[in-house]
């Protein structure tokens, strides 16, 4: 009888702490897939994005990872999605990473391609890694023209 319950203390005890792990998700996305999956995204999620060229994309990610749990957000195949056209985009959040990603042939029509905030709310421990801006250029030589704005803290810009 004694060890009976000893067993049903150990199993109650197994299913507790199983439900208290979450367990990552992978998303295979489009583009313009990703936001939508920022939505019910948790941290330790990871968003890949298939290849493709995509054009005139206002792309607005917003996330709340865990510094031990990031949301990573990259190319299936690294160099692959081409972003072109009029487009930009727009990282908030905390503990995000964005990899692969390769801007060409474009520009940004309002502010710099890529920027560490949306509007009022700023990325925070967030990481741009391994991406491209070549042949990004404004239309117009006499314009004031950015690549990449920082907001927020403890950002990171590499590779």
């Amino acid at each position: 009888m004694m060890t009976r319950n000893i067993h049903k203390a150990i199993i109650s005890l197994l299913f507790i702490g199983l439900s208290s792990v979450s367990f990552a998700k992978r998303y295979d996305v489009t583009l313009p897939e990703v936001a939508s999956c920022l939505k019910t995204a948790q941290p330790g999620d990871q968003i890949y994005i298939k290849d493709g060229q995509y054009k005139d994309m206002q792309l607005k990610w917003m996330g709340k990872g865990t510094e031990k749990a990031p949301i990573t957000i990259e190319a299936l195949n690294p160099g692959k999605v081409k972003i072109e056209g009029g487009s930009t985009l727009r990282i908030a959040g905390e503990w995000m990473s964005v990899s692969g990603l390769h801007f060409t042939d474009g520009y940004a029509p309002k502010g710099s391609v890529i920027e560490f905030r949306n509007g009022q709310e700023l990325a925070n421990h967030c990481r741009l890694t391994n991406c491209v801006i070549d042949k990004f250029n404004p239309s117009r030589r006499d314009q004031a023209y950015s690549y990449i704005l920082l907001y927020g803290r403890h950002n990171r810009v590499d590779h």
